[in-house]
């Protein structure tokens, strides 16, 4: 992981994972010399997609549709505490947000920006989950050639009444399931500031969510 590697040879400045991780939960301080210059190093020596995002997912691109497994990345929590990291201060997504919204297989990735934020993350399923759900049922869903009658929250229904939204996702093909967690932030009042997706695939999905106006960020394309 190349977070381990920083600083080695400038024991003021050196910054160890366990260090970065508790700065990530609260836990710790960092001094602002140490800040800087960890944050300059990653403007200048890290390339998100390439570094962290390329070696971790697998492309079956003769499968129609594409095929991506991201099973690696996401079962890594260091990679996505580094990514999360690492995009937020890039893109300067700081005290932006009040919640962030995701659905079932993107989890991971949803608290490796919870964690960065400090701020509450909640998901939404389409199939039942074991424990309690809450229904959402005001719209019949299409998924991936799947009608979906209800949507479920896997936690109790989420505090994004009037609240500024973050949606993350893992990747979007059609937009199916970025369209139910829209919905859903709209039928409580909510308000989509940014959306957040590692992988597009294809061209679909991109005219269901013009009206972002540069909210919208997508790390990596493939073509169908």
């Amino acid at each position: 992981m190349l977070v381990r590697s920083f600083f080695k040879n400038e024991s003021d400045l050196h910054i160890s994972y366990s260090q970065f991780t508790r700065y990530l939960r609260g836990e710790t301080k960092l001094s602002l010399k140490k800040m800087k210059y960890f944050q300059s190093y990653l403007l200048e020596k890290v390339d998100i997609v390439t570094d962290l995002l390329i070696p971790r997912i697998s492309i079956d691109i003769q499968a129609q549709p594409i095929q991506v497994d991201l099973t690696e990345l996401l079962s890594t929590p260091t990679t996505l505490n580094f990514l999360a990291y690492f995009l937020c201060y890039k893109e300067n997504l700081f005290n932006k947000f009040d919640v962030i919204l995701t659905h079932s297989e993107a989890v991971p990735l949803a608290i490796g920006f919870s964690q960065t934020l400090y701020i509450p993350w909640y998901t939404i399923s389409y199939r039942p989950p074991s424990a309690r759900p809450e229904q959402i049922s005001q719209y019949p869903y299409l998924i991936d050639q799947e009608l979906v009658s209800t949507v479920y929250f896997n936690q109790k229904r989420p505090g994004i009444r009037n609240k500024r939204v973050l949606i993350i996702n893992d990747y979007v093909r059609k937009g199916g399931l970025l369209d139910i967690l829209f919905r859903v932030v709209e039928d409580n009042s909510g308000e989509v500031s940014y959306l957040l997706a590692l992988i597009g695939i294809g061209s679909l999905w991109k005219s269901l969510f013009t009206e972002l106006h540069g909210r919208l960020k997508v790390l990596y394309f493939l073509s169908q």
